[in-house]
Protein backbone atom coordinates (compact mmCIF):
# COMPACT_ATOMS: atom_id res chain seq x y z
CA UNK A 1 0.00 0.00 0.00
CA UNK A 2 1.00 3.60 -0.39
CA UNK A 3 2.68 5.14 2.66
CA UNK A 4 0.06 7.86 2.55
CA UNK A 5 -2.59 5.50 3.95
CA UNK A 6 -2.98 5.06 7.70
CA UNK A 7 -3.42 1.66 9.36
CA UNK A 8 -7.16 2.21 9.70
CA UNK A 9 -7.41 3.13 6.02
CA UNK A 10 -5.50 -0.02 5.10
CA UNK A 11 -7.90 -2.13 7.17
CA UNK A 12 -10.89 -0.46 5.52
CA UNK A 13 -9.35 -1.18 2.13
CA UNK A 14 -8.90 -4.85 3.07
CA UNK A 15 -12.57 -5.09 4.07
CA UNK A 16 -13.50 -3.53 0.74
CA UNK A 17 -11.35 -6.11 -1.08
CA UNK A 18 -13.11 -8.97 0.75
CA UNK A 19 -16.51 -7.52 -0.15
CA UNK A 20 -15.59 -7.16 -3.85
CA UNK A 21 -14.30 -10.75 -3.97
CA UNK A 22 -17.63 -12.01 -2.59
CA UNK A 23 -19.54 -9.92 -5.11
CA UNK A 24 -17.41 -11.21 -7.98
CA UNK A 25 -15.94 -7.81 -8.85
CA UNK A 26 -12.46 -9.06 -7.95
CA UNK A 27 -10.96 -12.52 -8.36
CA UNK A 28 -7.95 -14.39 -6.99
CA UNK A 29 -5.26 -16.14 -9.02
CA UNK A 30 -2.27 -18.38 -8.29
CA UNK A 31 -0.19 -16.46 -10.81
CA UNK A 32 2.97 -15.20 -9.11
CA UNK A 33 4.75 -11.92 -9.77
CA UNK A 34 7.35 -12.21 -12.53
CA UNK A 35 10.25 -11.87 -10.10
CA UNK A 36 8.78 -14.14 -7.38
CA UNK A 37 11.05 -17.06 -6.33
CA UNK A 38 10.15 -17.91 -2.72
CA UNK A 39 8.30 -21.15 -1.92
CA UNK A 40 5.91 -19.20 0.33
CA UNK A 41 4.15 -17.91 -2.82
CA UNK A 42 2.48 -21.34 -3.16
CA UNK A 43 0.34 -20.32 -0.17
CA UNK A 44 -0.60 -16.90 -1.52
CA UNK A 45 -3.15 -15.75 -4.09
CA UNK A 46 -2.88 -12.48 -5.97
CA UNK A 47 -5.99 -10.33 -6.41
CA UNK A 48 -7.03 -8.65 -9.66
CA UNK A 49 -10.07 -6.96 -11.18
CA UNK A 50 -12.05 -7.96 -14.27
CA UNK A 51 -9.64 -6.00 -16.47
CA UNK A 52 -6.65 -8.01 -15.23
CA UNK A 53 -5.22 -5.16 -13.14
CA UNK A 54 -3.66 -6.42 -9.89
CA UNK A 55 -4.57 -4.91 -6.52
CA UNK A 56 -1.76 -4.15 -4.00
CA UNK A 57 -2.95 -7.09 -1.87
CA UNK A 58 -2.65 -10.88 -1.69
CA UNK A 59 -4.68 -13.51 0.16
CA UNK A 60 -3.25 -16.27 2.37
CA UNK A 61 -4.80 -19.63 1.43
CA UNK A 62 -4.19 -20.97 4.93
CA UNK A 63 -5.96 -18.35 7.05
CA UNK A 64 -7.81 -16.46 4.25
CA UNK A 65 -6.38 -13.16 5.54
CA UNK A 66 -5.85 -10.24 3.15
CA UNK A 67 -2.26 -8.94 3.24
CA UNK A 68 -0.75 -5.77 1.77
CA UNK A 69 1.78 -6.33 -1.01
CA UNK A 70 3.69 -3.99 -3.29
CA UNK A 71 6.87 -4.91 -5.18
CA UNK A 72 8.77 -1.91 -3.83
CA UNK A 73 8.09 -2.94 -0.21
CA UNK A 74 9.57 -6.44 -0.56
CA UNK A 75 8.14 -9.81 0.53
CA UNK A 76 9.74 -10.39 3.95
CA UNK A 77 6.48 -9.77 5.85
CA UNK A 78 4.60 -12.14 3.52
CA UNK A 79 7.20 -14.88 4.09
CA UNK A 80 6.97 -14.50 7.87
CA UNK A 81 3.16 -14.61 7.76
CA UNK A 82 3.11 -17.85 5.74
CA UNK A 83 5.68 -19.46 8.08
CA UNK A 84 3.53 -18.52 11.10
CA UNK A 85 0.35 -19.92 9.50
CA UNK A 86 2.13 -23.13 8.52
CA UNK A 87 3.35 -23.70 12.09
CA UNK A 88 -0.15 -23.20 13.52
CA UNK A 89 -1.72 -25.75 11.20
CA UNK A 90 1.04 -28.32 11.84
CA UNK A 91 0.75 -28.27 15.67
CA UNK A 92 0.19 -31.73 17.23
CA UNK A 93 -3.25 -32.33 18.69
CA UNK A 94 -1.85 -32.39 22.25
CA UNK A 95 -0.83 -28.72 21.93
CA UNK A 96 -4.12 -27.48 20.44
CA UNK A 97 -6.26 -25.20 22.62
CA UNK A 98 -9.02 -26.95 24.59
CA UNK A 99 -11.61 -24.75 22.84
CA UNK A 100 -11.00 -26.78 19.67
CA UNK A 101 -12.51 -29.85 21.36
CA UNK A 102 -15.66 -28.07 22.44
CA UNK A 103 -18.51 -27.96 19.91
CA UNK A 104 -19.96 -24.49 19.73
CA UNK A 105 -22.18 -22.53 17.35
CA UNK A 106 -20.28 -20.41 14.90
CA UNK A 107 -21.08 -16.71 14.65
CA UNK A 108 -21.96 -15.58 11.11
CA UNK A 109 -20.75 -12.07 10.20
CA UNK A 110 -23.56 -9.70 9.07
CA UNK A 111 -22.02 -9.29 5.60
CA UNK A 112 -22.09 -13.04 5.03
CA UNK A 113 -25.69 -13.31 6.24
CA UNK A 114 -26.60 -10.47 3.89
CA UNK A 115 -24.99 -12.37 0.99
CA UNK A 116 -27.14 -15.43 1.78
CA UNK A 117 -30.29 -13.29 2.04
CA UNK A 118 -29.64 -11.72 -1.38
CA UNK A 119 -29.04 -15.17 -2.91
CA UNK A 120 -32.30 -16.50 -1.41
CA UNK A 121 -34.20 -13.46 -2.64
CA UNK A 122 -32.90 -13.93 -6.18
CA UNK A 123 -33.80 -17.62 -5.97
CA UNK A 124 -37.40 -16.66 -5.15
CA UNK A 125 -37.54 -14.07 -7.95
CA UNK A 126 -35.70 -15.98 -10.69
CA UNK A 127 -37.51 -19.28 -10.08
CA UNK A 128 -40.81 -17.68 -8.99
CA UNK A 129 -40.85 -19.49 -5.64
CA UNK A 130 -42.79 -18.40 -2.60
CA UNK A 131 -40.86 -16.53 0.08
CA UNK A 132 -41.69 -19.31 2.54
CA UNK A 133 -39.96 -21.88 0.34
CA UNK A 134 -36.56 -21.04 1.87
CA UNK A 135 -37.90 -22.21 5.23
CA UNK A 136 -39.17 -25.52 3.84
CA UNK A 137 -37.58 -28.72 5.14
CA UNK A 138 -36.49 -29.88 1.69
CA UNK A 139 -34.72 -26.58 0.91
CA UNK A 140 -33.05 -26.59 4.34
CA UNK A 141 -31.77 -30.14 3.85
CA UNK A 142 -30.35 -29.19 0.45
CA UNK A 143 -28.54 -26.17 1.92
CA UNK A 144 -27.24 -28.15 4.89
CA UNK A 145 -25.87 -30.82 2.54
CA UNK A 146 -24.03 -28.13 0.59
CA UNK A 147 -22.65 -26.66 3.82
CA UNK A 148 -21.48 -30.10 4.98
CA UNK A 149 -19.80 -30.78 1.65
CA UNK A 150 -18.01 -27.42 1.57
CA UNK A 151 -16.86 -27.98 5.16
CA UNK A 152 -15.55 -31.42 4.28
CA UNK A 153 -13.38 -30.11 1.44
CA UNK A 154 -12.72 -26.62 2.80
CA UNK A 155 -9.37 -25.33 4.07
CA UNK A 156 -10.48 -23.72 7.35
CA UNK A 157 -11.81 -26.41 9.73
CA UNK A 158 -13.97 -24.20 11.91
CA UNK A 159 -17.31 -25.08 13.45
CA UNK A 160 -19.97 -25.71 10.80
CA UNK A 161 -22.72 -23.07 10.60
CA UNK A 162 -26.28 -24.30 10.94
CA UNK A 163 -28.68 -23.73 8.07
CA UNK A 164 -31.14 -22.36 10.63
CA UNK A 165 -28.69 -19.56 11.39
CA UNK A 166 -28.00 -18.76 7.74
CA UNK A 167 -31.41 -18.72 6.06
CA UNK A 168 -33.58 -15.58 6.24
CA UNK A 169 -37.31 -15.42 6.97
CA UNK A 170 -39.97 -14.38 4.42
CA UNK A 171 -40.17 -10.79 5.71
CA UNK A 172 -36.43 -10.35 5.20
CA UNK A 173 -36.70 -11.80 1.70
CA UNK A 174 -39.58 -9.50 0.77
CA UNK A 175 -37.62 -6.47 1.98
CA UNK A 176 -34.49 -7.62 0.14
CA UNK A 177 -36.36 -8.18 -3.13
CA UNK A 178 -37.50 -4.57 -2.98
CA UNK A 179 -33.89 -3.43 -2.44
CA UNK A 180 -32.54 -5.59 -5.29
CA UNK A 181 -35.25 -4.35 -7.67
CA UNK A 182 -34.45 -0.73 -6.81
CA UNK A 183 -30.74 -1.36 -7.40
CA UNK A 184 -31.53 -2.95 -10.76
CA UNK A 185 -33.75 0.00 -11.74
CA UNK A 186 -30.88 2.39 -11.09
CA UNK A 187 -28.67 0.21 -13.30
CA UNK A 188 -31.41 0.14 -15.94
CA UNK A 189 -31.42 3.95 -15.83
CA UNK A 190 -27.71 3.94 -16.63
CA UNK A 191 -28.13 1.36 -19.41
CA UNK A 192 -30.95 3.28 -21.11
CA UNK A 193 -29.23 6.64 -20.75
CA UNK A 194 -26.12 5.26 -22.46
CA UNK A 195 -27.86 3.12 -25.11
CA UNK A 196 -30.39 5.72 -26.24
CA UNK A 197 -27.79 8.39 -26.98
CA UNK A 198 -27.48 7.02 -30.53
CA UNK A 199 -30.89 5.35 -30.91
CA UNK A 200 -33.19 7.14 -33.36
CA UNK A 201 -36.34 5.16 -32.70
CA UNK A 202 -37.74 3.13 -29.79
CA UNK A 203 -40.71 0.84 -29.55
CA UNK A 204 -43.02 0.59 -26.55
CA UNK A 205 -45.20 -2.52 -26.29
CA UNK A 206 -47.98 -2.82 -23.77
CA UNK A 207 -50.65 -5.30 -22.84
CA UNK A 208 -53.24 -5.78 -20.13
CA UNK A 209 -53.67 -8.97 -18.17
CA UNK A 210 -56.05 -10.02 -15.42
CA UNK A 211 -55.47 -11.78 -12.11
CA UNK A 212 -57.83 -14.72 -12.51
CA UNK A 213 -58.46 -14.90 -8.75
CA UNK A 214 -59.25 -11.23 -8.04
CA UNK A 215 -60.11 -9.92 -11.56
CA UNK A 216 -57.66 -7.06 -10.99
CA UNK A 217 -56.11 -5.69 -14.18
CA UNK A 218 -52.37 -5.25 -14.62
CA UNK A 219 -50.50 -3.37 -17.34
CA UNK A 220 -47.01 -4.40 -18.50
CA UNK A 221 -44.79 -1.92 -20.37
CA UNK A 222 -41.71 -2.95 -22.39
CA UNK A 223 -39.12 -0.99 -24.36
CA UNK A 224 -37.56 -2.18 -27.62
CA UNK A 225 -34.64 -0.85 -29.69
CA UNK A 226 -31.53 -1.97 -31.56
CA UNK A 227 -28.11 -2.10 -29.92
CA UNK A 228 -24.94 -3.36 -31.61
CA UNK A 229 -27.05 -4.60 -34.54
CA UNK A 230 -29.22 -6.76 -32.26
CA UNK A 231 -32.78 -6.15 -31.05
CA UNK A 232 -32.99 -5.37 -27.32
CA UNK A 233 -36.06 -5.75 -25.10
CA UNK A 234 -36.46 -4.72 -21.45
CA UNK A 235 -39.48 -4.83 -19.19
CA UNK A 236 -39.88 -1.40 -17.62
CA UNK A 237 -42.91 -1.77 -15.39
CA UNK A 238 -45.83 -3.98 -14.40
CA UNK A 239 -48.47 -2.08 -12.45
CA UNK A 240 -51.99 -2.47 -11.12
CA UNK A 241 -54.36 -0.64 -13.46
CA UNK A 242 -57.70 0.84 -12.52
CA UNK A 243 -59.96 2.79 -14.83
CA UNK A 244 -60.90 2.48 -18.46
CA UNK A 245 -58.43 0.90 -20.85
CA UNK A 246 -58.53 3.81 -23.25
CA UNK A 247 -55.63 4.76 -25.47
CA UNK A 248 -55.40 8.12 -23.72
CA UNK A 249 -55.05 6.51 -20.26
CA UNK A 250 -52.53 3.98 -21.53
CA UNK A 251 -50.33 6.63 -23.18
CA UNK A 252 -50.49 8.76 -20.03
CA UNK A 253 -49.20 5.88 -17.90
CA UNK A 254 -46.52 4.96 -20.45
CA UNK A 255 -45.18 8.51 -20.44
CA UNK A 256 -45.15 8.52 -16.65
CA UNK A 257 -43.12 5.28 -16.58
CA UNK A 258 -40.67 6.61 -19.18
CA UNK A 259 -40.12 9.73 -17.10
CA UNK A 260 -39.37 7.54 -14.08
CA UNK A 261 -36.36 6.31 -16.09
CA UNK A 262 -35.32 9.89 -16.92
CA UNK A 263 -36.60 9.50 -20.49
CA UNK A 264 -38.52 12.40 -22.01
CA UNK A 265 -41.31 10.82 -24.12
CA UNK A 266 -41.77 14.10 -25.99
CA UNK A 267 -38.10 14.10 -26.99
CA UNK A 268 -38.09 10.58 -28.47
CA UNK A 269 -39.52 9.06 -31.63
CA UNK A 270 -41.72 6.28 -30.24
CA UNK A 271 -43.70 3.52 -31.95
CA UNK A 272 -46.46 2.07 -29.76
CA UNK A 273 -47.47 -1.58 -30.11
CA UNK A 274 -50.95 -2.62 -29.00
CA UNK A 275 -52.18 -6.08 -28.10
CA UNK A 276 -54.22 -6.70 -31.26
CA UNK A 277 -51.27 -8.14 -33.16
CA UNK A 278 -50.29 -10.49 -30.36
CA UNK A 279 -53.86 -11.78 -30.02
CA UNK A 280 -53.94 -12.49 -33.72
CA UNK A 281 -50.47 -14.03 -33.79
CA UNK A 282 -51.27 -16.35 -30.88
CA UNK A 283 -54.23 -17.67 -32.88
CA UNK A 284 -52.39 -18.35 -36.11
CA UNK A 285 -52.88 -21.86 -37.41
CA UNK A 286 -49.30 -22.14 -38.65
CA UNK A 287 -46.95 -22.58 -35.68
CA UNK A 288 -43.91 -21.46 -37.68
CA UNK A 289 -45.52 -18.10 -38.44
CA UNK A 290 -46.59 -17.67 -34.84
CA UNK A 291 -43.08 -18.40 -33.54
CA UNK A 292 -41.39 -16.05 -36.02
CA UNK A 293 -43.76 -13.12 -35.52
CA UNK A 294 -43.69 -13.50 -31.72
CA UNK A 295 -39.92 -13.19 -31.39
CA UNK A 296 -38.30 -10.13 -29.82
CA UNK A 297 -34.72 -11.43 -30.11
CA UNK A 298 -34.50 -10.87 -33.86
CA UNK A 299 -36.18 -8.55 -36.41
CA UNK A 300 -39.80 -9.46 -37.17
CA UNK A 301 -41.50 -6.33 -38.52
CA UNK A 302 -40.58 -7.16 -42.12
CA UNK A 303 -42.26 -10.58 -41.83
CA UNK A 304 -45.79 -9.34 -41.21
CA UNK A 305 -46.80 -8.59 -44.81
CA UNK A 306 -45.27 -11.80 -46.31
CA UNK A 307 -46.98 -13.98 -43.71
CA UNK A 308 -50.32 -12.19 -44.09
CA UNK A 309 -49.95 -12.66 -47.84
CA UNK A 310 -49.21 -16.36 -47.30
CA UNK A 311 -52.15 -16.81 -44.97
CA UNK A 312 -54.52 -15.12 -47.41
CA UNK A 313 -53.30 -17.32 -50.27
CA UNK A 314 -53.85 -20.44 -48.13
CA UNK A 315 -57.39 -19.26 -47.45
CA UNK A 316 -58.38 -18.75 -51.08
CA UNK A 317 -61.69 -20.52 -51.53
CA UNK A 318 -61.78 -23.22 -54.20
CA UNK A 319 -64.91 -24.52 -55.92
CA UNK A 320 -64.24 -28.20 -55.17
CA UNK A 321 -63.87 -27.71 -51.41
CA UNK A 322 -66.35 -28.83 -48.78
CA UNK A 323 -68.76 -26.15 -47.47
CA UNK A 324 -67.20 -26.47 -43.99
CA UNK A 325 -63.74 -25.70 -45.36
CA UNK A 326 -65.06 -22.75 -47.34
CA UNK A 327 -66.78 -21.38 -44.25
CA UNK A 328 -63.63 -21.86 -42.14
CA UNK A 329 -61.47 -20.01 -44.70
CA UNK A 330 -64.01 -17.22 -44.94
CA UNK A 331 -63.94 -16.78 -41.15
CA UNK A 332 -60.11 -16.62 -41.14
CA UNK A 333 -60.12 -13.95 -43.86
CA UNK A 334 -62.64 -11.94 -41.86
CA UNK A 335 -60.43 -12.27 -38.76
CA UNK A 336 -57.43 -11.04 -40.72
CA UNK A 337 -59.40 -8.02 -41.90
CA UNK A 338 -60.70 -7.30 -38.39
CA UNK A 339 -57.65 -8.05 -36.23
CA UNK A 340 -54.64 -7.11 -38.34
CA UNK A 341 -53.83 -3.42 -38.39
CA UNK A 342 -51.22 -2.75 -41.05
CA UNK A 343 -49.40 0.58 -41.16
CA UNK A 344 -46.88 2.27 -43.39
CA UNK A 345 -44.15 0.96 -41.04
CA UNK A 346 -44.89 -2.59 -42.23
CA UNK A 347 -44.51 -1.46 -45.85
CA UNK A 348 -41.20 0.27 -45.12
CA UNK A 349 -39.84 -2.70 -43.15
CA UNK A 350 -40.75 -5.09 -45.97
CA UNK A 351 -39.16 -2.76 -48.52
CA UNK A 352 -35.95 -2.63 -46.45
CA UNK A 353 -35.42 -6.39 -46.62
CA UNK A 354 -33.38 -7.23 -49.74
CA UNK A 355 -35.57 -10.25 -50.59
CA UNK A 356 -38.89 -8.39 -50.62
CA UNK A 357 -37.73 -4.88 -51.57
CA UNK A 358 -39.36 -4.95 -55.03
CA UNK A 359 -42.92 -5.02 -53.63
CA UNK A 360 -44.16 -6.57 -56.87
CA UNK A 361 -47.62 -7.29 -55.45
CA UNK A 362 -48.08 -3.51 -55.16
CA UNK A 363 -49.15 -1.15 -57.91
CA UNK A 364 -46.58 1.39 -59.10
CA UNK A 365 -48.42 4.12 -57.22
CA UNK A 366 -48.38 2.06 -54.00
CA UNK A 367 -44.65 1.41 -54.41
CA UNK A 368 -43.97 5.11 -54.96
CA UNK A 369 -45.92 5.86 -51.78
CA UNK A 370 -43.67 3.42 -49.86
CA UNK A 371 -40.52 5.01 -51.30
CA UNK A 372 -41.76 8.46 -50.32
CA UNK A 373 -42.69 7.23 -46.82
CA UNK A 374 -39.17 5.79 -46.44
CA UNK A 375 -37.58 9.13 -47.33
CA UNK A 376 -40.00 10.98 -45.06
CA UNK A 377 -39.19 8.67 -42.16
CA UNK A 378 -35.45 9.31 -42.55
CA UNK A 379 -36.19 13.03 -42.34
CA UNK A 380 -38.54 12.60 -39.38
CA UNK A 381 -35.99 10.84 -37.22
CA UNK A 382 -33.23 13.13 -38.48
CA UNK A 383 -30.96 10.57 -40.12
CA UNK A 384 -27.75 12.02 -41.45
CA UNK A 385 -24.89 10.23 -43.17
CA UNK A 386 -22.38 8.77 -40.66
CA UNK A 387 -18.91 10.25 -40.39
CA UNK A 388 -16.19 8.47 -42.34
CA UNK A 389 -14.57 7.31 -39.10
CA UNK A 390 -17.74 5.42 -38.24
CA UNK A 391 -17.66 3.43 -41.48
CA UNK A 392 -15.79 0.36 -40.35
CA UNK A 393 -16.67 -1.97 -43.19
CA UNK A 394 -14.42 -1.84 -46.26
CA UNK A 395 -15.73 -2.02 -49.78
CA UNK A 396 -14.15 -5.44 -50.22
CA UNK A 397 -16.49 -6.83 -47.57
CA UNK A 398 -19.51 -6.05 -49.72
CA UNK A 399 -19.97 -9.20 -51.74
CA UNK A 400 -22.97 -11.24 -52.72
CA UNK A 401 -23.39 -14.55 -50.93
CA UNK A 402 -24.94 -17.64 -52.39
CA UNK A 403 -27.85 -19.35 -50.76
CA UNK A 404 -27.18 -22.58 -48.86
CA UNK A 405 -29.39 -25.62 -49.08
CA UNK A 406 -32.09 -25.23 -46.42
CA UNK A 407 -32.39 -27.77 -43.64
CA UNK A 408 -35.07 -30.43 -43.97
CA UNK A 409 -38.36 -29.35 -42.44
CA UNK A 410 -41.75 -30.86 -41.82
CA UNK A 411 -43.97 -31.26 -44.85
CA UNK A 412 -46.64 -28.83 -43.61
CA UNK A 413 -44.18 -26.14 -42.41
CA UNK A 414 -43.08 -23.11 -44.39
CA UNK A 415 -39.59 -21.65 -44.39
CA UNK A 416 -39.40 -17.93 -43.66
CA UNK A 417 -37.27 -17.49 -46.79
CA UNK A 418 -39.84 -19.30 -48.97
CA UNK A 419 -42.67 -17.14 -47.68
CA UNK A 420 -40.68 -13.95 -48.33
CA UNK A 421 -39.63 -15.14 -51.80
CA UNK A 422 -43.25 -15.92 -52.60
CA UNK A 423 -44.14 -12.37 -51.56
CA UNK A 424 -41.28 -11.04 -53.72
CA UNK A 425 -42.71 -13.09 -56.68
CA UNK A 426 -39.70 -13.02 -58.98
CA UNK A 427 -36.00 -12.26 -59.25
CA UNK A 428 -34.87 -8.72 -58.72
CA UNK A 429 -33.76 -6.53 -61.63
CA UNK A 430 -30.12 -6.15 -62.59
CA UNK A 431 -28.10 -3.48 -60.88
CA UNK A 432 -28.12 -0.19 -62.74
CA UNK A 433 -24.79 1.30 -63.71
CA UNK A 434 -26.25 4.77 -63.26
CA UNK A 435 -24.93 6.57 -60.18
CA UNK A 436 -27.59 8.28 -58.10
CA UNK A 437 -27.14 10.36 -54.99
CA UNK A 438 -30.51 9.20 -53.63
CA UNK A 439 -29.94 6.04 -51.57
CA UNK A 440 -33.55 4.90 -51.93
CA UNK A 441 -33.30 5.03 -55.74
CA UNK A 442 -29.96 3.20 -55.75
CA UNK A 443 -31.36 0.56 -53.39
CA UNK A 444 -34.43 0.10 -55.62
CA UNK A 445 -32.33 -0.43 -58.75
CA UNK A 446 -29.73 -2.75 -57.21
CA UNK A 447 -29.75 -6.53 -57.42
CA UNK A 448 -29.06 -7.75 -53.91
CA UNK A 449 -28.71 -11.23 -52.45
CA UNK A 450 -28.84 -12.30 -48.83
CA UNK A 451 -28.04 -15.72 -47.40
CA UNK A 452 -31.25 -17.07 -45.87
CA UNK A 453 -29.33 -17.98 -42.69
CA UNK A 454 -27.88 -14.48 -42.33
CA UNK A 455 -29.43 -11.90 -40.02
CA UNK A 456 -30.88 -8.97 -41.93
CA UNK A 457 -29.19 -6.59 -39.46
CA UNK A 458 -25.81 -8.19 -40.11
CA UNK A 459 -26.46 -7.94 -43.82
CA UNK A 460 -27.20 -4.22 -43.55
CA UNK A 461 -24.09 -3.74 -41.44
CA UNK A 462 -22.01 -5.07 -44.36
CA UNK A 463 -23.81 -2.78 -46.79
CA UNK A 464 -23.75 0.30 -44.55
CA UNK A 465 -20.90 1.88 -46.53
CA UNK A 466 -23.04 1.77 -49.67
CA UNK A 467 -26.30 2.79 -47.97
CA UNK A 468 -25.25 4.67 -44.82
CA UNK A 469 -28.57 6.47 -44.25
CA UNK A 470 -30.78 3.49 -45.04
CA UNK A 471 -28.70 1.26 -42.76
CA UNK A 472 -29.35 3.68 -39.88
CA UNK A 473 -33.07 3.54 -40.63
CA UNK A 474 -32.94 -0.27 -40.67
CA UNK A 475 -31.18 -0.42 -37.29
CA UNK A 476 -33.77 1.98 -35.89
CA UNK A 477 -36.85 0.31 -37.35
CA UNK A 478 -35.90 -3.36 -37.02
CA UNK A 479 -35.53 -3.08 -33.26
CA UNK A 480 -39.35 -2.76 -33.12
CA UNK A 481 -41.03 -6.19 -32.82
CA UNK A 482 -44.05 -7.18 -34.90
CA UNK A 483 -46.26 -7.68 -31.85
CA UNK A 484 -46.58 -7.19 -28.11
CA UNK A 485 -46.01 -10.88 -27.42
CA UNK A 486 -43.22 -9.93 -24.98
CA UNK A 487 -45.97 -8.99 -22.54
CA UNK A 488 -47.69 -12.34 -23.14
CA UNK A 489 -44.55 -14.15 -22.00
CA UNK A 490 -44.44 -12.00 -18.88
CA UNK A 491 -48.10 -12.82 -18.20
CA UNK A 492 -47.33 -16.53 -18.12
CA UNK A 493 -44.71 -15.84 -15.45
CA UNK A 494 -47.08 -13.63 -13.47
CA UNK A 495 -49.57 -16.50 -13.33
CA UNK A 496 -47.03 -18.53 -11.38
CA UNK A 497 -46.30 -15.61 -9.07
CA UNK A 498 -49.93 -14.73 -8.31
CA UNK A 499 -51.04 -18.31 -7.76
CA UNK A 500 -53.91 -19.25 -5.49
CA UNK A 501 -51.83 -19.32 -2.28
CA UNK A 502 -50.05 -16.01 -2.96
CA UNK A 503 -52.93 -13.58 -3.35
CA UNK A 504 -51.70 -11.41 -0.49
CA UNK A 505 -48.77 -10.14 -2.54
CA UNK A 506 -49.21 -6.44 -3.29
CA UNK A 507 -48.77 -5.07 -6.79
CA UNK A 508 -45.39 -3.46 -6.00
CA UNK A 509 -43.79 -6.76 -4.99
CA UNK A 510 -45.22 -8.42 -8.13
CA UNK A 511 -43.54 -5.72 -10.23
CA UNK A 512 -40.28 -6.17 -8.28
CA UNK A 513 -40.23 -9.95 -8.82
CA UNK A 514 -40.98 -9.66 -12.55
CA UNK A 515 -38.40 -6.89 -12.96
CA UNK A 516 -35.65 -8.90 -11.23
CA UNK A 517 -36.54 -12.00 -13.21
CA UNK A 518 -36.46 -10.14 -16.54
CA UNK A 519 -33.20 -8.45 -15.56
CA UNK A 520 -31.36 -11.65 -14.62
CA UNK A 521 -29.80 -12.05 -18.06
CA UNK A 522 -28.09 -8.67 -17.70
CA UNK A 523 -26.82 -8.73 -14.11
CA UNK A 524 -26.62 -11.85 -11.96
Amino acid sequence: MSNKLSKSQIEDKKKEIVSKIKEGRLCTTKERPTSAKGEFWSNLLRIKDMNGIYEPFVQCVICQQILSYEVKNGTNSLNLHVQSCTKKTSLPKSTMPIDNYVKKDISIPPDDKRMITVACSKYCAFDMRSFNSVNGEGFKQLCQALIDLSYKYGLAKLSKPSVEVLLPDRTNISRTIKQIANEYRLKMNDILREDLKEVKLIGISTDYWKNSYTSENFLTINIHYTKNDNPVTYMLKTLLFSGTKSGENTIRIIKSVLRSYDLDPDDKHIIYLTDNASNFVSGLKNEVASEQLSSDQEPTLHLVLPWINKLKSCCEIKNNELPTIKYFKKMILEQIKEKVWLTRLHDIATFLHPVTKNLLSYSQKERNDVYKATRDMMKTINIIEPDEKQKQISATAITSTSRKTPKKIKKDDFLQQDVMMEFAQENQPDSSEEEDDDEVDRYIKSKLIINHEESVLNWWKKWSITYPKLSILVRSLFGIPASSCTSERIFSASGRILEERRQRLNDDIVDDILFIRNFKGIIN
